[in-house]
């Protein structure tokens, strides 16, 4: 009995670990779907020409950056962000999508060109902060649940 017990502490201490790790991960998502959309959003503006509507279509990798996506096309707002987004990633996440599809092909190519260089320095914390937070919250959780193994076995 005392075995099975502490068998279910070191599982759960691993799986808080990696609950905890999951923000940093979907927001690494969140960014590399931004740059995947932004870099979308540049093949249709200068060469398919068909509309920014289209993109909203697509599958992308992160499940919160489609909701928000989905928001912004359907109702021009969004309403909730993810709280791992400070206030000035949401205001650059807005400013982006109030700049797209609102003007000639030239301008939405400087659009590109600006929030590109943002996103992808963006995209670049993220996936630093995901391996360095990310591995240590996994890291704490299966520690905290092997110590509580070793003090209930």
């Amino acid at each position: 009995m005392k075995l099975i017990l502490a068998v279910c502490c070191l599982i759960a201490g691993l799986c808080s670990g990696i609950k905890f790790s999951e923000k940093y991960t979907e927001k690494y998502k969140l960014y590399k779907s931004l740059n995947e959309f932004n870099e979308d959003f540049y093949g249709e503006v200068n060469f398919f020409r068909k509309g920014i509507g289209s993109l909203g279509k697509k599958k992308y990798l992160s499940d919160t950056f489609s909701r928000i996506l989905n928001e912004y096309f359907m109702e021009n707002k969004i309403e909730k962000f993810p709280k791992f987004l400070t206030e000035t990633q949401k205001n650059d996440i807005v400013n982006y999508f109030s700049a797209i599809g609102k003007s000639d092909a030239e301008t939405q190519g400087e659009v590109y060109r600006n929030y590109s260089r943002k996103f992808a320095s963006e995209l670049q914390s993220a996936g630093e902060e995901q391996k360095k937070y990310g591995s240590l919250c996994k890291k704490a959780g299966l520690l905290i649940g092997l110590a509580a193994f070793v003090i209930l076995f």
